[in-house]
């Protein structure tokens, strides 16, 4: 069963896509370098703690990581998923990331799709294209030349947009700098605060959310179905826990251990697994054949998602108990599993946080399914 889902998980992550892309590179472990002397004349998949480009990427760059800084350039488009992105160097087409922090200091000839708790777009970046940004802070200091389309709860623009911005947002700020040629038309409960000197072009649109004021009337039916959703998840979780248990208790035991003795790769794996098998996915819908495999794996790429979670919880949980030796008991083992899994699920209730916090314990749990099938030739994990 554990084979038969990690190939079929990884053959639509790999076995699909890489035969439609050129020649690639693939680095994995800790501490990655590509230094400033070094051209990688292809695409490369790197997966690490930290991942530095210092020189030349001559094709596209697929990152993920705990840090990734690129200095050097990418000829091509970069596709990112790190807790810290610093961009000083030169990106040849666009950027799409996910991210805890992503500061750009660098040049970006197309468009930018990103989505982080903050975007920092500084005075120094020069953005030929689109901008498409969520998150907490989104301060945008660099000239445009195309329109901005962002929601965040603070939102500060203190550069020149080409085009037009639309954004739904809690605080948005004109700075004096601010210069938008096109319309500006923003949601918000609030009205923007727009410094002297700051200047728009053309309409100014604020539409006020009618939908808050609707929902506030039926606040307490939605919190109680919330809280109840929540409650039948856990459950329904556990009991699928107490199965695999039951099933496999020494497999499950071995992925939560691969993401203790490596917690760089696991995440870097599972980001790409994360990212490119949905791509996958849809590129095997184009044959008959590949619809069939594309419907085997879509159902095996959800329950990796689903077992991502009780394997993070289970590691979670062993941690907080102390339990370092692989056990026979299954008692112990679910205990375990049950006390990772309520602390996570008490997390997630934190506004905000839930999300941050599902996207690490599928991204850990995913990459445990191939550092674990790595480890049997422990060369490829570095």
């Amino acid at each position: 069963m554990r084979r038969g889902l990690f190939c079929i998980t990884l053959c639509v992550s790999f076995c699909i896509f890489i035969p439609t892309a050129s020649a690639f590179t693939a680095r994995t472990g800790d501490d990655l370098v590509i230094s400033s002397d070094e051209v990688v004349l292809e695409d490369l998949f790197i997966a690490g703690d930290t991942v530095i480009i210092d020189g030349s990427i001559e094709g596209d760059l697929y990152a993920a990581a705990r840090t990734v800084v690129i200095r050097g350039s990418v000829r091509d488009s970069a596709t990112i998923f790190a807790t810290t992105i610093n961009i000083t160097g030169s990106i040849g087409h666009g950027i799409h990331a996910a991210a805890g922090e992503l500061v750009i200091n660098g040049m970006v000839q197309d468009n930018i799709v990103v989505a982080a708790r903050t975007v920092s777009l500084g005075g120094d970046a020069v953005i030929k294209g689109d901008v498409i940004a969520t998150g907490q802070k989104i301060i945008v200091s660099s000239p445009i030349e195309g329109y901005i389309l962002a929601a965040g709860n603070t939102i500060s623009i203190n550069s020149r947009v080409r085009d037009d911005a639309s954004f739904a947002v809690r605080n948005l700020t004109l700075q004096e700098n601010a210069r938008l040629d096109g319309n500006l038309m923003y949601v918000s409960e609030r009205e923007a605060v727009i410094f002297p000197g700051a200047k728009v072009a053309g309409l100014v649109i604020r539409r006020i959310p009618e939908l808050q004021e609707k929902l506030r009337g039926i606040f307490p039916f939605v919190l109680i179905a919330g809280v109840l959703g929540k409650v039948f998840s856990f459950i329904m979780m556990a009991v699928a826990g107490l199965a695999f248990v039951l099933i496999a208790p020494k497999w499950l035991f071995r992925l939560s251990e691969s993401i203790k003795q490596y917690p760089g790769p696991c995440a870097g794996w599972g980001a790409l697994v994360f990212f490119v098998a949905p791509f996958g996915i849809t590129l095997a819908l184009i044959t008959f054949v590949g619809m069939i495999l594309a419907a085997i794996a879509s159902m095996a790429y959800i329950v990796a998602l689903y077992l991502s979670q009780i394997i993070t919880a289970l590691l979670l949980g062993r941690l907080l108990l102390g339990m370092k030796e692989e056990t026979d008991r299954p008692g112990q083992l679910y205990g375990s599993f049950i006390l990772g899994l309520f602390l996570i699920r008490l997390v997630r209730f934190i506004p905000g946080v839930g999300i941050f916090v599902w996207a690490v314990t599928v991204l850990f749990g995913l990459g445990a399914f191939v550092v674990t099938q790595m480890k049997m030739k422990p060369s490829r994990v570095t």
